[in-house]
């Protein structure tokens, strides 16, 4: 019993430091909610799920994440560098270097690596997306 009421407690505990994230996104933005989610990681999951686990259980992130352990994991793990990598992106296309002809391909929301290499590979005449 004791054991259980430990892991009631676990759960509940994520959960209040995931909706606090939630809070700081809607009202302070992505690194306020980003700084959140590491609270949340180091409150204990990273006792509960150690990142070999958390690899193998996701192959490594390339499958869809179970449990809100493993989001809270793969936010703190990667969210910040995907964030800064596409707000980049967004900049140079919306910043100095606009298009001056519409793209004929359509790119959708990178969904794993191998979009994120196709991506570092576009590159146009009018933006170069990684320096």
């Amino acid at each position: 019993m004791i054991a259980y009421n430990q892991a009631q407690e676990a759960v509940q505990s994520v959960a209040q430091h995931v909706a606090h994230a939630a809070d700081q996104l809607q009202l302070h933005g992505f690194d306020r909610y980003y700084n959140a989610m590491v609270g949340a990681y180091v409150s204990g999951i990273y006792k509960r799920l150690p990142y070999s686990t958390f690899a193998h259980l996701t192959n490594r992130a390339q499958t869809p994440l179970t449990s809100v352990e493993q989001a809270v994991m793969y936010t703190t793990l990667y969210g910040k560098s995907h964030f800064d990598r596409f707000n980049s992106v967004i900049a140079q296309i919306m910043g100095k270097n606009k298009r001056t002809e519409a793209v004929t391909r359509t790119i959708e929301p990178p969904r794993d690596c191998r979009r994120l290499n196709f991506l570092r590979e576009y590159d146009n005449e009018n933006t170069k997306l990684y320096p």
